[in-house]
C-alpha cells in the first residue's frame, strides 16, 4: 500500500537494528525467512492464495475474465522484475567506480551524494557511505521476494493484513511481517496490470518487501527510510516509467551539497542565505535545540557561525563553524522542505508532454515547501535508518513526521484533486488508475490536517474527508465518486478561506 505513520524508534534503536540486519558474510546475522534456501526462480510465488470472488473484483477492474493461472502468472512475472530491479540497482552503487548516472540519481531519490556517512552510523558499522547501506537494503529486499517465502493474496483481507488500514480498492499492495511474510494486492496493482504497466507492479512489490525486510511501515523522517525513494531510484537507474505517484511521494531532491561552496565566518553570498534560510527551518523544528533564529542578509557573521556550531553539534559533526560537504549534506537531509539556490526561479519544463508527465509536474512544481513523501498516515525513515516497530503501510502521511504546515498540505490535496478530476475525465485506465492514487494521497493528507491543532476542530475538514473516503469506497460508482470529488473540493476551499 502507500501508508506510512511516525517511526517511534530513536537513532540508536534504528542504528543497532540496521547493524544486526546488515552484517557481512561470514558473521552472525537475522535470518530474512525461515526458509532454509532460495528456490528457484519458478518458484517465487509458491503460495498463492485467489478465491473466485477474488477474481471476480479482478475482472471487474481490468474489464475482461481472467483465470487464477493468468493473475498468479503476473505477480511471478512482477516479483521477477522486482528482483531484478533490486539487484540491479544495489549493483550500481557496488561499483567501482560509481558510475556518473549513479550519482545522479542517488541524490535525486535520497537527496544526499551517494558517499555521505550519516553522524548515526555506528562506528561497528560494515558499510562506508549511504551507497552502500542502500545497495545492502536493495539486496536484502530482492532476497526475500527471491526466496519464495512470501504468501501472496491476489486481493487483500484484514484477515490476511491486519496492518492495512484500508481496503484492496484504496491500495496498491499491503504487507503483513513478524513470523508472517504476507502481501495482499489491492486494486490499483490490477490497474497496473490491466494497462500493462509492469515497472508499477514490480517497483510495488520491492517497495513492499522493504517494508517486510524492516519489519515495520517507514514513517517520513528522511528519504533514505523512504520506500518510495528506493523505487524511485531503482526505476531511474533502469530506464523505466515512473509512476506518478511515486515521483510525488519522493520528488526530485534537492541538487547535491557538492554544488554548494564551503563556507565560513566572513563569507557573502547566496550560499550563506540558502545556510541562514535552512539553520532558521531546522532550528524551528526543533526548539530543544536552542538555535537562535537568524536575520537572513547573506552575511556569514558570528551570529550564523554560533547557529552553524549549533547544528554540527546536534548533528554529531565536526564542530568548527565551517560550513562545507559534510555540515551541507546533513543539514540538506534535515530541512529537504527548503529550496536551494538552484532552485529559485522558474522550473525547467518537462520535455515530455504526456499526461503522466502532468501529473508529475503538478505534484514537483510546488513541492518546494512540502517534505514530499505521500500522506496518508507518514512515511519511512529517520533521514536515516527505519527500525522495526511502527504500524502502518504503503500510504502515508506527509512530511517530517507531521511536522507539516496543514495550510499547505490543504493546498497540495486541492491541486491534487484537480490533477485527479482531470485524469478522470480522460477516461482511460491508466488516468483512472493515477487518479484513485491521488485520491488515496489527499484521503491520507485530509486525516494529517485534520489531527492538526490548527484545523481539528473544523467542520470543512472533516467534512472533505468523509466524502475523500466515500469517493474511494465507491469508486466504481462514476456519478458517485464524481459527486464525492466535487464535495472533496469544495470542502478544502472552505477550509481554506475560513
Amino acid at each position: 500500500m502507500k501508508t506510512y505513520v511516525a517511526n517511534r524508534a530513536t537513532e540508536l534503536e534504528q542504528s543497532t537494528d540496521e547493524v544486526l540486519y546488515e552484517q557481512p558474510p561470514g558473521r552472525a546475522r537475522r535470518r530474512v525467512s525461515g526458509a532454509a534456501a532460495a528456490p528457484p526462480p519458478a518458484q517465487r510465488v509458491r503460495s498463492f492464495i485467489c478465491s473466485t470472488p477474488d477474481l471476480t473484483q479482478i475482472e471487474a477492474i481490468i474489464g475482461r475474465p481472467t483465470t487464477q493461472a493468468e493473475v498468479r502468472a503476473a505477480v511471478a512475472a512482477a516479483a521477477t522484475q522486482a528482483v531484478t530491479l533490486g539487484t540491479s540497482g544495489a549493483s550500481a552503487l557496488r561499483a567501482s567506480p560509481r558510475a556518473a548516472a549513479t550519482r545522479s540519481f542517488f541524490q535525486e531519490a535520497f537527496g544526499v551524494p551517494v558517499e555521505f556517512i550519516p553522524a548515526w552510523r555506528p562506528t561497528s558499522a560494515t558499510w562506508r557511505d549511504m551507497g552502500e547501506l542502500i545497495a545492502i537494503r536493495l539486496r536484502n529486499a530482492a532476497t526475500i521476494l527471491d526466496g519464495g517465502w512470501i504468501r501472496y493474496f491476489c486481493w487483500g483481507d484484514p484477515a490476511h493484513c491486519p496492518e492495512c488500514p484500508q481496503s484492496p480498492p484504496g491500495y496498491f499492495a499491503c504487507s503483513s511481517f513478524g513470523l508472517r511474510h504476507v502481501i495482499c494486492i489491492g486494486a490499483a496493482f490490477w490497474r497496473a496490470f490491466g494497462s500493462g504497466d509492469t515497472a508499477t507492479m514490480a517497483s510495488t512489490l520491492l517497495h513492499e518487501a522493504l517494508h517486510i525486510y524492516f519489519g515495520t511501515t517507514i514513517a517520513d523522517s528522511g528519504r533514505s527510510g523512504n520506500a518510495n525513494c528506493y523505487e524511485r531510484f531503482v526505476i531511474r537507474i533502469n530506464g523505466l516509467f515512473l509512476h506518478p505517484a511515486t515521483a510525488a511521494n519522493c520528488p526530485p531532491a534537492a541538487p547535491a551539497p557538492g554544488n554548494r561552496p564551503t563556507v565560513a565566518r566572513g563569507t557573502r553570498g547566496p550560499a550563506v542565505r540558502e545556510l541562514q534560510v535552512r539553520l532558521n527551518a531546522w532550528s524551528a523544528a526543533r526548539p530543544a535545540s536552542r538555535v537562535p533564529q537568524l536575520t537572513v542578509d547573506s552575511i556569514f557573521g558570528p551570529r550564523t557561525e554560533a547557529s552553524a556550531r549549533g547544528f554540527q553539534r546536534a548533528a554529531g559533526l565536526i564542530v568548527d563553524g565551517i560550513v562545507g560537504p559534510q555540515t551541507w549534506g546533513r543539514l540538506i537531509l534535515e530541512t529537504p522542505a527548503v529550496a536551494g539556490e538552484s532552485e529559485i526561479g522558474p522550473r525547467a519544463r518537462l520535455r515530455r508532454d504526456t499526461s503522466q508527465d502532468r501529473v508529475r509536474q503538478a505534484y514537483t512544481a510546488r513541492r518546494g515547501a512540502s517534505r514530499g513523501m505521500l500522506v496518508a498516515a507518514s512515511q519511512d525513515g529517520s533521514g536515516g535508518l527505519p527500525r522495526a516497530g511502527a504500524p502502518a503501510r504503503r500510504s502515508g502521511t506527509n512530511g517530517s513526521g507531521g511536522r507539516h504546515d496543514p495550510h499547505q498540505m490543504l493546498r497540495l490535496a486541492n491541486e491534487e484533486i484537480n490533477v485527479a478530476r482531470t485524469l478522470l475525465s480522460a477516461a482511460t485506465p491508466i488516468g483512472n488508475a493515477n487518479a484513485l492514487r491521488l485520491v488515496s494521497i489527499v484521503r491520507g493528507r485530509l486525516g494529517a490536517v485534520a489531527g492538526s491543532v490548527q484545523y481539528s476542530r473544523v467542520p470543512a475538514v472533516s467534512g472533505a474527508r468523509r466524502h475523500a473516503m466515500s469517493a474511494l469506497s465507491n469508486w466504481s460508482d462514476s456519478n458517485q465518486r464524481d459527486m464525492d470529488l466535487g464535495n472533496v473540493q469544495a470542502y478544502i476551499l472552505q477550509a481554506l478561506n475560513r
